[in-house]
């Protein structure tokens, strides 16, 4: 007597010409799509799908701010990063602070130390050529900042201009300081280079020891005055990028988070309601709007630390540099030299994020 099929998991066979078949009597009634296990687990599914955000901010953000940028594994966007000046000099910082770290790591032998030493020189003077005129460009800076508006306010010029989204006077003129820091820092920086070539020399003087004496004095009082500049600047970059971080995280990234909290609710109220009715479509639709925003000053408040981190680690760097030396004055000694390296580092690593290609969307 044959078993009974509701008991019978594995369809029936015959043997036909040795070969193992299924019987075309075998019924279909047992086989069952999984549609009652995906109609099961639908509240699971709409629970994970328009889920909560964490209760607390974020304080870096790093999954938004990388997938915004180009995969770095490919030769494409390493090229087209290349082809920036930024690009190419924050590159050739990296190989130069790398020299300079591995000097110090290689500190007991001395054939390895003259090594490093000399390629640490030969790239600081390669990019002192990507830094001449830069000067102008800060100048346009300070003229686009807002600064002559806030101070000068007049009418006539402002004509067209929406006052009412303009920059806060903290913000334009901490932004101010740091554009007039670095425009003295270009400033002596070319002039340094230039010294460096024998443009300046008095050639009347006859001895070519006493020219480059007084080349070399020239170059360091260039050196100098660059290096307070950029101090200086440094300093008003940090105080202004880290209140703009914090500001920025309490007002904007707050409210856009409180936004998602508010439209998940009420995709939760009205879950119950058939999924063609116009107002869940209308509270998933606000959902996904206000993931796309809280996603956007993720990315944004991500750059916003980049800026802040690069603020910390020059101050760091320029306040071991001659003409501060503030680690000299306070310690007694320079700055550790594989804690300056390091700095130098993420500072070249941050520019090299910002100018790094976008992914495509």
């Amino acid at each position: 007597m044959p078993p009974d099929d509701d008991h019978n998991d594995n369809p029936k066979t015959t043997k036909q010409d040795g070969d193992t078949k299924p019987s075309l009597a075998t019924p279909l009634a047992d086989f069952k799509f999984p549609e009652n296990q995906e109609n099961k687990n639908d509240n699971d599914k709409n629970n994970n799908e328009y889920p909560y955000p964490p209760k607390s901010l974020p304080l870096i953000s790093l999954k938004e701010g990388l997938q915004k940028k180009a995969t770095p594994w490919t030769l494409a966007s390493w090229v087209k990063l290349a082809l920036t000046l930024d690009g190419r000099d924050k590159i050739t910082k990296v190989c130069q602070y790398s020299a300079r770290m591995l000097a110090w790591w290689f500190a007991g032998q001395t054939n390895q130390v003259k090594r490093f030493k000399a390629l640490q020189a030969s790239l600081t003077t390669s990019r002192k050529a990507y830094r001449l005129g830069r000067s102008l460009i800060e100048i346009q800076k300070i003229r686009d900042s807002g600064l002559l508006e806030l101070f000068f306010f007049d009418p006539t010029t402002t004509a067209g201009k929406n006052i009412a989204k303009a920059d806060p006077a903290w913000k334009i003129i901490g932004s101010a300081l740091k554009i007039i820091g670095l425009l003295g820092f270009w400033a002596g920086d070319n002039v340094n280079f230039l010294t460096g070539s024998g443009l300046f020399d008095d050639y009347r003087v006859e001895s070519q020891k006493e020219r480059i004496t007084r080349r070399n004095q020239l170059k360091t009082k260039a050196s100098l005055f660059a290096n307070r500049c950029y101090f200086l600047g440094a300093v008003a970059g940090l105080v202004t990028s880290l209140r703009v971080y914090l500001t920025f995280r309490q007002t904007t990234l707050q409210a856009a988070q409180e936004r998602l909290v508010a439209t998940t609710s009420r995709v939760e109220e009205t879950r119950g309601i058939d999924d063609d009715d116009d107002e869940h479509t209308k509270s998933k639709q606000l959902w996904n709007q206000a993931k796309q925003a809280l996603d956007a000053a993720k990315e944004k408040q991500f750059s916003i630390f980049v800026t802040l981190l690069k603020s910390c680690v020059d101050v760091m760097v320029f306040s071991n540099n001659p003409g501060i030396d503030l680690h000299k004055k306070f310690r007694g000694k320079k700055n550790h030299e594989g804690f300056h390296c390091v700095c130098g580092l993420i500072s070249a690593t941050t520019v090299l994020y910002n100018n790094f290609p976008n992914a495509k969307k």
